[in-house]
């Protein structure tokens, strides 16, 4: 099912909008399952949106490589569990990939991500995988 997202946010980042919307898909799967399959999504993710967007190939994927490397990197370092963790990096990651390609307004590109991040992961991720494991009784 996710793989299915995944390719529709592709296809609507390539065709219809600038805001990073797999960048967002993919930041919320890193944190959220912690599994380092999402390296593997993020660099053929970034393939199919160079191709898709008549780019440089490689270049997106290098990004989502390294911005999800340095996600999952953090992981022991931060409670990567929280909201706090997610918006934190999806802010920083879609201003620095903003400012990378070149897109107007990064700012609020970025802030309208978060915002969208934070949408996606309290409708989607279960309120009872949300708690942290200091505030389980």
């Amino acid at each position: 099912m996710f793989v299915i997202i995944l390719a529709l946010t592709i296809l609507l980042e390539a065709s219809l909008t600038t805001i990073p919307l797999t960048l967002v898909l993919l930041l919320i799967y890193a944190v959220y399952k912690n599994d380092l399959n999402v390296l593997f999504l993020g660099f053929f993710s970034g393939l199919f949106l160079d191709i898709l967007r008549l780019e440089t190939v490689g270049i997106t994927s290098l990004y989502f490589v390294i911005f999800l490397s340095l996600v999952l990197m953090y992981k022991r370092k931060f409670e990567t569990e929280s909201v706090y963790y997610l918006l934190f990096f999806c802010f920083l990651g879609v201003l620095l990939f903003s400012f990378l390609n070149g897109l107007g307004n990064p700012i609020a590109q970025a802030i309208l991500s978060t915002a969208l991040a934070l949408l996606i992961y309290k409708t989607f991720v279960p309120a009872k995988e949300r708690i942290l494991p200091w505030q389980q009784k």
